[in-house]
């Protein structure tokens, strides 16, 4: 049972790690959409990357709740 949370634990780090590096890579991209003249595709790329960073900062926020939660559990075990 062990083997398997350990496992859990690991396959929950690595989306972390991609999709917070995703989410840095997104954002610099909207700021960067902010320093275009004016274009038609300004706004469309704007409300795009704002979309997609709300829709992977939740994703990111699930992925950090359940791997606290397996992490908490554990520590509490080697505690208690």
């Amino acid at each position: 049972m062990e083997d398997m949370i350990d496992k859990r634990i690991n396959n929950l780090i690595a989306p972390r790690q991609l999709v917070t590096q995703v989410l840095t890579v997104l954002i610099s991209g909207v700021v960067g959409v902010l320093f275009i003249p004016d274009s038609p595709l300004k706004a469309g790329l704007f409300v795009l990357g704002v979309y997609f960073i709300i829709i992977l900062s939740k994703n990111l926020m699930e992925i950090m709740s359940e791997l606290n939660g397996y992490l908490y559990k554990k520590q509490g075990k080697n505690n208690g």
